[in-house]
């Protein structure tokens, strides 16, 4: 449950700020309309584009994490109150 509420209240709430930023940089440089990944690799170099990236996908590994964790903590409890019922019978 701390997982998730961690994840709720500090790490969504910054990759989406984190995101919506570099979708406008991208607009912004004439991007951000085409299907796929940038070809540009001028623009793909470019010191700022390359740390909002860095920034943007580290934030979203730790939500990713978060959210692993939170599954877990649910499947861990599900079992616990399986066996809990299972032993009382």
């Amino acid at each position: 449950m701390l997982a998730t509420l961690i994840n709720k209240l500090f790490l969504e709430p910054k990759t989406t700020a984190l995101m919506i930023k570099r979708y406008s940089y991208e607009k912004e440089h004439g991007y951000g309309d085409d299907i796929g990944p940038i070809k540009d690799e001028a623009f793909k170099k470019d010191e700022t584009y390359v740390r909002m990236t860095h920034e943007f996908c580290m934030v979203h590994g730790f939500t990713s994490m978060a959210n692993i964790l939170s599954y877990t903590g649910c499947i861990l409890h599900l079992w616990y109150l399986t066996r809990s019922q299972l032993l009382a019978i």
